[in-house]
């Protein structure tokens, strides 16, 4: 028998898979969905008090990842009424003062809504992207859209 007729992968038992590349989310898809029915109502009452920033930053602590669509399409409605009810002229600022991890999530949100320009205003999505990265750093781009598989 030729080595080219050998059916090597059958040996193989190191496959990496892509659920290997990442933590699994922890909480069940219906623990997921009812922290973001509480958590909506909350952080849409903050735009009405002025609290927009405080709600964003809420907003980016502990996403939905995994396979809730619907509950992933709540929070980024949420996120989006949070970014568009912040003044252009206040990005820098509230970018400066998300820590790493939230820069990144805020990342993948901007690449989500960009996916859906029906939904959210690109224009929106643009500004926000231009000042993240000039204050992140193109850092910010690797991390959440190209080695972070999850995810919102």
């Amino acid at each position: 028998m030729s080595f080219r007729q050998k059916q090597i992968d059958i040996y193989n038992n190191d496959r990496l898979k892509k659920e290997d590349l990442f933590e699994k989310e922890k909480r069940l898809p219906d623990e997921i969905r009812e922290d973001i029915s509480k958590r909506t109502p909350i952080l849409l009452g903050m735009i009405l008090q002025g609290k927009a920033v405080e709600a964003l930053i809420q907003a980016l602590i502990n996403p939905p990842y995994g396979d809730v669509d619907d509950a992933k399409k709540r929070h980024m409605d949420t996120i989006f009424e949070l970014l568009s009810s912040i003044k252009p002229n206040e990005i820098p600022n509230v970018i400066k003062t998300l820590n790493t991890e939230q820069q990144d999530v805020l990342m993948k949100y901007l690449y989500k809504g960009f996916t859906d320009p029906k939904s959210y205003n690109p224009a929106i999505l643009l500004n926000w992207h231009e000042k993240l990265v000039k204050t992140a750093g193109y850092g910010c781009i690797v991390r959440s859209a190209l080695t972070d598989m999850r995810t919102v």
